[in-house]
């Protein structure tokens, strides 16, 4: 994101989102969130779409598919982790098919 957003305005967007205010987004909702506060030059780099995949692996810290606001806002705004929760981040980073595994070929 070129221009970084303040957390309220993040918190306005997620809130908006949250239809069913359950207080959690599905990464596709992440990901418009993410397309929203990003430039079209951004938008349209091929490597986009993984990138935000990335981000919200490493945001569900509890694996549940969903992103709640708590879970976004350390990786967008640089707040600090858990050492459990930033170690569970950056493995789901690399476990590119969601089976629970780190293969050689997605390592390198």
């Amino acid at each position: 994101m070129e221009n970084i957003p303040s957390k309220e305005k993040v918190k306005e967007a997620f809130e908006k989102k949250d239809k069913t205010g359950e207080g959690k987004l599905t990464f596709g909702e992440i990901k418009e969130i993410i397309e929203q506060f990003s430039s079209e030059e951004q938008q349209k780099d091929p490597t986009f779409g993984k990138t935000c995949k990335m981000v919200c692996n490493m945001a569900d810290v509890n694996g549940d598919k969903m992103i709640a606001f708590g879970e976004i806002v350390p990786l967008m705004f640089g707040d600090s982790l858990e050492p459990e929760n930033a170690m569970k981040g950056a493995f789901r980073a690399y476990d590119t098919n969601g089976d629970g595994y780190l293969k050689q070929k997605g390592t390198s």
